[in-house]
């Protein structure tokens, strides 16, 4: 299936969509950014977060996914804001969603080694997935791996044991890549 009839499925019924083929047919859309929100866009996000502004957060978590429902971290925070205002029907649909996204990841890897890591469309994933599993991200690493390109992630748990996951990013990665040598392409002409 197509990417826009995947994602009115996922709109209307998140508890019953395959998030797997969603997320890969916008891999190959044209839509595909993996990079769709600015810094300033996140901050505003999470200045609500740190204000505990729960109606904030849930305005610009609405606002943003209106923009680019593939953001799994959005529909997070968007879950957490309507659960917060007592809005237990967006907050229902937004857990689902968030879930969705989730199992998807999870069902892509292990994140145990660069083998076996968790395939990701965009660093939202890695970092949407690390809070729900609890873990604080305390350093970075960009490795290669054959052909793939891994995100080692140092992490601690909430009782100090640390520890590491692997995601593979090479798909934003490579989407990167080709977009870089589109505008060097452009301005050498």
């Amino acid at each position: 299936m197509d990417y826009q009839t995947l994602l009115r499925a996922a709109k209307a019924d998140p508890d019953h969509a395959d998030f797997t083929a969603l997320r890969m047919a916008y891999v190959n859309s044209d839509l595909y950014t993996p990079y769709a929100f600015s810094r300033q866009e996140r901050e505003a996000l999470w200045e609500a977060v740190q204000q505990d502004d729960m109606a904030r957060l849930a305005e610009l978590a609405e606002q943003f996914l209106e923009e680019n429902f593939m953001d799994v971290e959005c529909h997070l925070l968007a879950y957490i804001a309507h659960e917060n205002l007592g809005n237990e029907e967006k907050a229902s649909y937004h857990r689902s969603c968030f879930q969705g996204f989730l199992n998807s990841i999870l069902s892509s890897g292990d994140g145990r080694t660069p083998q076996t890591a968790f395939v990701v469309i965009n660093a939202n994933e890695e970092y949407a997935l690390l809070m729900a599993l609890g873990l604080t991200p305390k350093g970075q690493m960009l490795i290669k791996s054959g052909d793939e390109i891994c995100d080692l992630i140092l992490v601690e748990d909430s009782e100090g044991r640390s520890g590491q996951i692997f995601f593979n990013v090479t798909i934003p990665h490579r989407w990167l890549e080709e977009h870089i040598s589109e505008e060097d392409e452009g301005e050498e002409a």
